[in-house]
């Protein structure tokens, strides 16, 4: 839940970003990973039709809908593109504890929270192959404290975003 929380935060900043200023999609069209990470290119026609069309305040719905947004390589990518100068941010969402809760999201959701050896090539965690993944209440408190640092990270640096293009 902890890194859903951040997944939903992320989605819904650039959602609300974009649906109020569209012309900062041109970041995302400039930016070769983001064009690839999104697949901008190719739009599925329910998406487009189910605001009847009028793409006007959608675009951050558009591509907010985006499955890929799970993902934390794309979350990367997006700030990338969209705020290029906010390295210090840049640098929280390249942490490696926040790429760890990724990986053990994916396992729960994905593998009901049971160690596969996938996982622990991928962390070099040293839990037993087969076991299930059980954290301790520290490790939940400073999931949740990382989280909520890098949360008012991206959400003051995409303010600052807004701002400078208004």
């Amino acid at each position: 839940m902890t890194w859903t929380s951040f997944e939903v935060l992320f989605r819904d900043l650039v959602t609300v970003v974009l649906n109020g200023n569209p012309s900062l999609v041109s970041h995302l069209l400039r930016d070769d990973r983001s064009r690839q990470v999104l697949d901008l290119r190719r739009m599925d026609t329910e998406i487009l039709a189910a605001p009847g069309f009028d793409l006007k305040d959608k675009m951050g719905d558009i591509i907010g809908s985006h499955d890929a947004f799970t993902r934390l390589e794309t979350m990367r990518t997006m700030f990338a593109a969209l705020c290029p100068t906010e390295k210090s941010v840049a640098q929280l969402l390249n942490d490696p504890a926040l790429w760890l809760l990724a990986q053990r999201r994916h396992l729960i959701v994905h593998r009901r929270g049971i160690v596969d050896l996938q996982y622990l090539e991928k962390t070099g965690e040293s839990k037993p192959k087969g076991s299930l993944l059980a954290l301790t209440p520290a490790e939940v408190v400073e999931q949740l404290l990382l989280v909520q640092r890098v949360g008012l990270a991206v959400t003051r640096a995409f303010n600052d975003l807004v701002r400078a293009a208004a």
